[in-house]
C-alpha cells in the first residue's frame, strides 16, 4: 500500500513539475523549481524515483514471466 501511495505521489510530481516536458524533448532546458522548499523538491524526485523504480521491476518481472511462458509452450510443442 505504501508503494502505491509513493508511486501516486510521483505521478502527480512527475506531471506537475513538468518532468514529462524535459524527457520527450518539448524542453530544452530543465529548471529546478526550488521555490517551494527543499523538503517538497527533494520528496517530489524521491516519489519520482519510486515511481520507475517500481515501474521497471514490475514490467521486468512481467516480462520475465511471458518470456519463460512462452519458452514453455515452445519446448512443449517440440
Amino acid at each position: 500500500m505504501l508503494l502505491v501511495a509513493g508511486c501516486a505521489y510521483g505521478l502527480y510530481a512527475f506531471i506537475s513539475r513538468g518532468v514529462w516536458r524535459y524527457l520527450i524533448l518539448r524542453q530544452e532546458f530543465f529548471f529546478l523549481d526550488m521555490e517551494k522548499g527543499y523538503a517538497l523538491f527533494f520528496t517530489d524526485y524521491i516519489a519520482i524515483i519510486v515511481l520507475f523504480a517500481a515501474a521497471a521491476h514490475y514490467g521486468a518481472a512481467i516480462y520475465n514471466k511471458i518470456h519463460t511462458d512462452l519458452q514453455d509452450f515452445i519446448k512443449a510443442q517440440i
